[in-house]
């Protein structure tokens, strides 16, 4: 699901802004939920959007920063219509966030552009969810002669949300060695074999 948030100045016209909504929303032909400036839930759909109606919103937005950056760690996904300043508003709030080491992006453009570019996010954000919590095993060592092609297992993490664990070359090896009943349940400890003694975390 999408869910779409939205930013706000008072000083434009809600009902001006709210038609001007709903128009540019309807043009991308995306199935979503408008949240509008409600952000309770931020961060619990497949793909949280926020919609930067008009300028003026940059000190809205750096006043829930702090509260957005608590449900998710996740890019900010900054939507303009590009009416009202709202892409003004959107390349400050932009940079701001880049000045402070944090993830964002702009989706301004054609609506086929935006609709693409929304879909294709969306399965972005459904594979990171999936992936969160996941343990790889990373079997051997690189070859000492390789000095750039050692995995960063704290970048992963960070990053991805998945745990490298490490598998002794032989372990692997004695467990394709084993022949008969014991093939069937060697399959079975390298199904597990996050679980074996010399794995634990």
């Amino acid at each position: 699901m999408i869910a779409i948030y939205t930013l706000t100045s008072a000083l434009h016209d809600e009902k001006a802004v709210s038609a001007v909504t709903r128009e540019f929303l309807e043009s991308i032909g995306l199935e979503f939920e408008l949240k509008g400036s409600d952000y309770g839930d931020y961060g619990t759909a497949d793909l949280s959007l926020i919609y930067v109606r008009t300028g003026g919103t940059e000190g809205i937005f750096k006043q829930l920063l702090p509260t957005l950056q608590a449900k998710s760690s996740r890019p900010f996904y900054l939507l303009t219509s590009g009416k009202s300043n709202s892409l003004a508003a959107s390349m400050e709030i932009l940079s701001y966030l880049r000045q402070h080491d944090i993830r964002g992006e702009i989706i301004h453009g054609s609506t086929t552009y935006i609709a693409q570019r929304i879909q294709l996010l969306e399965m972005i954000e459904q594979a990171y969810k999936k992936l969160q919590g996941a343990r790889l095993g990373v079997i051997g060592e690189p070859s000492d002669w390789l000095i750039s092609s050692h995995a960063d297992k704290k970048a992963v993490l960070e990053r991805l949300g998945v745990e490298l664990v490490d598998i002794p070359m032989q372990a692997l090896l004695d467990a394709i060695g084993k022949k008969g009943d014991e093939a069937v349940q060697a399959a079975s400890d390298v199904a597990t074999i996050q679980q074996a003694p010399y794995l634990a975390p």
